[in-house]
């Protein structure tokens, strides 16, 4: 991915609005990558998702039972009888979801090609694969 440095001006603000050093990154305005689109029987042809600073596609969508369902299994795994190892909230937090749902099945988000919001009509272009940010506490940035 070709970026640059939006300058120190806005470096300088970033770093003391947070306390420690910051840079602004934005991507190339002339580079242009695509997403993997899955092959689903309703895709057009000849049409890219494009990408920017992401590793799979522009939006996540997560539902709420899918979350429910991965807790209740995270937290029941945990042999040594300690306390909730993970919150739903805390959960919903690793996946950094642009989109969450209040589905009524567990993972039924799997199954679909397309999803509307309104007027707003996405292509599913597949699963996520996360990488190991979900591993990651978003507040604390410690791995468990």
């Amino acid at each position: 991915v070709n970026t640059y440095d939006c300058g120190e001006k806005i470096s300088s603000w970033l770093s003391a609005f947070f306390g420690r050093p910051c840079h602004l990154i934005r991507q190339s305005s002339n580079f242009q990558r695509n997403a993997k689109k899955k092959h689903g029987k309703d895709q057009l042809p000849g049409t890219m998702a494009t990408l920017s600073l992401v590793n799979e596609a522009q939006y996540l969508l997560i539902n709420t039972s899918s979350i429910l369902e991965l807790h209740q299994q995270l937290n029941t795994s945990d042999e040594n009888g300690k306390q909730e190892l993970f919150s739903v909230k805390d959960l919903s937090l690793r996946f950094r979801a642009n989109i969450i749902i209040n589905g009524k099945r567990a993972f039924e988000e799997e199954k679909w090609d397309e999803i509307s919001i309104g007027s707003l009509h996405f292509q599913v272009l597949g699963p996520c694969h996360r990488c190991q940010m979900i591993c990651i506490d978003q507040q604390t940035g410690q791995r468990n």
